[in-house]
């Protein structure tokens, strides 16, 4: 039986889970996703601005082609998140582990390089596989709190 303190209340977007005793609780679960939200906007914002700047340093639209599509991705998944929507929620899962797959193999290449001693990137192979390694220990010290968050909170989208 339900009582007065766990009625479902009524939202912008319909019956919500949350009771209405709970809203202090819901702020306090909604901080990190606004942030992560706008991160998300500055992010697409910041991509943009190294794609134009590539493009007039020279490197054409190849800047553009490869850093456009995962900006605007950024936005379209940020929109999602704004909006509480399920797909936005979704499409978080590949926007997080995103970097990580694209990581992984090129430290592998890097350790490859690193036994043959050549240079990648301009680096010294030694050089690259520790810029690797941190950006691989970077993208996962993002990616594991994310995930405990957005997996705790998929009730917010509907």
């Amino acid at each position: 039986m339900v009582g007065l303190t766990s009625s479902r209340v009524r939202g912008r977007r319909g019956v919500s889970s949350q009771s209405a005793a709970t809203t202090d609780g819901e702020r306090r679960a909604t901080k990190w996703l606004t942030f992560y939200t706008y991160y998300l906007f500055a992010g697409a914002i910041l991509l943009v601005s190294k794609a134009a700047l590539m493009m007039t340093e020279g490197e054409g639209l190849g800047g553009f082609l490869g850093l456009g599509p995962f900006a605007i991705f950024m936005a379209a998944v940020g929109f999602g998140l704004l909006w509480r929507e399920a797909w936005g929620w979704k499409a978080n899962w590949v926007l997080l582990f995103l970097p990580l797959t694209i990581i992984a193999p090129l430290t592998i290449v890097a350790v490859a390089l690193a036994l043959t001693g050549k240079v990648l990137f301009g680096l010294t192979s030694k050089e690259a596989l520790l810029t690797l390694y941190i950006s691989l220990a970077l993208n996962v010290a993002w990616a594991w709190p994310n995930y405990v968050y957005f997996r705790k909170r998929r009730y917010l989208f509907r």
